[in-house]
């Protein structure tokens, strides 16, 4: 499958255009339930409705494209630039095992350090997956499609920070 087809790409089908227009419908959604919930005189029910629309749209509003691909897409493997930090792996588990979801391609985060080390010292892609006999995570198996950073900056969004608590 050629990369970039939104019909049959899955980098495309996890994430991008269609991702942030339904986040941006959720924003708006939330914000009538606030108007709902004023006109009934439900005031902290309003706040949080307000205050999640709030988050969804800063989240969005704080995205660059610097860390992902274009509007949060799985970038191709072949785009990966060697950073030394743990990303978001799209993998392929169809001749792998132990992914994290119930299916054959799968989210997970991952490492690879090989430039680091010396020739045929290098362990390639290692992530993380899901026993699912025994319940724990162990290494998973299987072939990277897709990479984007991980986006830490969603973070900042958690709201007992934003209101002092733990």
């Amino acid at each position: 499958m050629p990369y970039g087809d939104p019909a049959s790409d899955p980098c495309k089908l996890a994430g991008g255009a269609n991702t942030v227009r339904l986040a941006l419908e959720d924003a708006e959604q939330l914000e009538r339930i606030a108007e709902e919930a004023d006109a009934n005189q439900w005031q902290d029910w309003a706040a949080t409705m307000r205050q999640a629309a709030h988050h969804i749209r800063a989240a969005l509003a704080n995205h660059s494209p610097d860390a992902g691909g274009v509007e949060g897409e799985f970038l191709p493997m072949e785009a990966w630039d060697k950073r030394d930090e743990t990303v978001l792996l799209l993998v392929d588990y169809s001749d792998g095992e132990n992914p994290l979801d119930d299916a054959l391609t799968a989210i997970t985060i991952g490492h690879n350090n090989d430039h680091n080390v010396g020739d045929g010292e290098g362990n390639g892609w290692e992530f993380a997956g899901w026993n699912w006999q025994q319940d724990y995570y162990t290494h998973g198996r299987g072939k990277p499609i897709g990479w984007m950073p991980i986006p830490h900056h969603l973070a900042a969004l958690n709201p007992a920070d934003a209101e002092g608590g733990e």
